[in-house]
C-alpha cells in the first residue's frame, strides 16, 4: 500500500506541475499576440512606413540552421500537453548568439534570468513578426529598432537552463514567424 500512496502522490504532484507549465504556456502565446497588437496600434505612420520600406526578408537567426522540429510537427514530444508547434526548432549549442531575421521593432522582451521561458518578440513590415524562444540572455529592450543581422540575444534551451521553460528537450532556439498575428 505504500507504493499505491506513493505513485497517487507523485502523479497528482505531476498533474499540478504540468498544469503550471501549461498555463504558463498559454500565458506566453496571449502575450505574444497582445503585445505586437498593441505595438502595431501605438505605431506612428512614420514608423510603420519604416517598416513596411525596410528589409522584410526574413534570414536565419542562428548559424547551422539544422531543424530539429517543424512547424505543427507531429512528433514534437509536448505536442498533446501544449497543443501544436507553432515555430521551428533550430539546431544551436547553448549561448549561440540569436541575430535579428529581419528590421524591425522590438515588441517585447520576456526574460527575468530565471529557468522561467523567456523570449523576444520582433514586429517587421507587411504584417509579419518573429519570436526567438528559450533565449538565455537579451540585449534588445522593447520599442528599440533593430535591422537584420543585429545580435538580439544567445540562445537557451539546456533542461533547467535559463529561460528553457519547462518544455524543452535540449539546447535549440524556437523560431517562430507570424503573419498577420498567427504563426505561420
Amino acid at each position: 500500500t505504500f507504493i499505491l500512496e506513493e505513485t497517487r502522490s507523485s502523479e497528482k504532484e505531476y498533474q499540478s506541475v504540468l498544469l503550471q507549465a501549461k498555463r504558463e504556456q498559454d500565458q506566453a502565446m496571449a502575450d505574444i499576440a497582445n503585445a505586437e497588437r498593441l505595438i502595431r496600434k501605438k505605431m506612428s505612420e512614420k514608423d510603420q512606413q519604416k517598416l513596411n520600406n525596410g528589409n522584410n526578408t526574413i534570414a536565419w537567426p542562428v548559424p547551422k540552421n539544422v531543424i530539429v522540429a517543424q512547424f505543427h510537427d507531429t512528433d514534437y514530444p509536448y505536442r498533446n500537453i501544449i497543443g501544436e508547434h507553432s515555430a521551428v526548432d533550430i539546431r544551436a549549442k547553448q549561448g549561440t548568439t540569436i541575430v535579428a531575421a529581419a528590421d524591425g521593432y522590438v515588441a517585447k522582451v520576456k526574460f527575468d534570468g530565471t529557468k522561467n521561458y523567456a523570449y523576444i518578440m520582433i514586429i517587421h513590415g507587411n504584417g509579419l513578426a518573429t519570436v526567438y524562444g528559450h533565449v538565455s540572455a537579451a540585449y534588445v529592450l522593447t520599442d528599440q529598432y533593430v535591422t537584420q543581422g543585429q545580435a538580439i540575444g544567445r540562445s537557451g534551451g539546456m533542461p533547467g537552463g535559463v529561460g528553457s521553460g519547462p518544455f524543452t528537450t535540449g539546447p535549440h532556439l524556437h523560431f517562430e514567424v507570424r503573419k498577420d498575428g498567427l504563426p505561420v
